[in-house]
């Protein structure tokens, strides 16, 4: 939960800002503005209205929206694929003893040596 409160701020440079008075050691701030903050004294953001404010930019671009999802179901699938041909090829040769496993080579000639 973000409170708004006054600070005041001494010197600033484009990265950091000193803050003399109205903070706490080790407290988070939030650096953007306080525009959608509004005259509230508290602000609080739930899962809920994250995923409603997506909903919201995907009705709007839903061109890029479908080919998103698109992209992403092709690398799920791909990933899946993999997955299943490395498991496989990992099965074989699993339920042997692998000291009493040989090769039996066989050599036919035709002809005189």
């Amino acid at each position: 939960m973000a409170h708004l409160r006054q600070v005041r701020l001494g010197r600033q440079n484009p990265l950091y800002y000193e803050v003399l008075d109205g903070l706490n050691p080790g407290e988070k701030v939030i650096i953007s503005g306080y525009d959608l903050f509004g005259k509230n004294e508290h602000f609080k953001i739930t899962i809920m209205e994250y995923f409603s404010q997506i909903i919201k930019s995907q009705r709007a671009k839903k061109s890029l929206t479908a080919l998103n999802l698109f992209g992403l179901s092709v690398c799920i699938g791909s990933a899946l694929l993999i997955l299943f041909y490395v498991r496989f090829e990992l099965s074989f040769d699993t339920f042997h003893d692998g000291d009493r496993i040989y090769r039996v080579e066989s050599r036919l000639y035709e002809g005189t040596f």
